[in-house]
């Protein structure tokens, strides 16, 4: 994650990791990890909510209900991020034994477009599956994929650019102005 944040915000959230490891009572770790689940449903709620609006589904779900469709998606979602960066290491992986072997810097030169066009396939994977089932209208894939397309096009590109703004060490980037503006641009998704 170092890696790919500015130092400004990935230092508080490797100094969180740090003081989290000193914990030696599991109990603040399973509280944590539970906390964060049911945060994380909450989220996925929220968004089956406004799909369930946009598309003028009206039907009322229970409670339970609810949480099971978004157990399904936060599961979903789990699966096809952890499949994301295990083909993204393995493509590394990749161009470093073409680099070694044959000399072949291609990969190596444009990674962030084949980065994110792995990306863009993640991306459109999961609109597709959101689309697909958090109304009770069953949809079809082909029915799915333009809006996913398109919702995905945007995506990779306010990354992009977002990237391409936090690389511009020459305006001195405000990143608090800099992630506001991105988590407004995530919100209007």
């Amino acid at each position: 994650v170092g890696k790919f944040l500015p130092a400004p915000i990935f230092l508080p959230i490797d100094q969180s990791v740090k003081n989290l490891t000193r914990i030696k009572s599991y109990n603040v770790i399973a509280v944590s990890i539970i906390i964060s689940f049911f945060s994380s449903l909450t989220i996925f709620g929220t968004m089956s909510k406004a799909l369930r609006f946009i598309s003028r589904d009206e039907t009322k779900v229970g409670f339970l209900a609810s949480q099971w469709i978004n157990f399904r998606l936060l599961f979903i979602s789990s699966l096809l991020l952890v499949v994301y960066f295990y083909f993204t290491y393995g493509l590394v992986l990749s161009e470093r034994f073409l680099f070694r072997t044959f000399k072949f810097g291609f990969f190596r030169s444009y990674s962030v477009f084949f980065i994110g066009l792995v990306a863009f396939v993640l991306i459109t994977s999961l609109f597709v599956y959101y689309y697909a089932n958090i109304t009770r209208f069953r949809t079809q894939l082909r029915d799915n994929l333009p809006g996913a397309f398109l919702a995905s096009f945007f995506v990779t590109l306010i990354s992009f650019g977002f990237n391409f703004y936090l690389k511009l060490k020459n305006v001195g980037v405000n990143y608090s102005f800099a992630y506001e503006l991105l988590s407004k641009m995530v919100v209007l998704m």
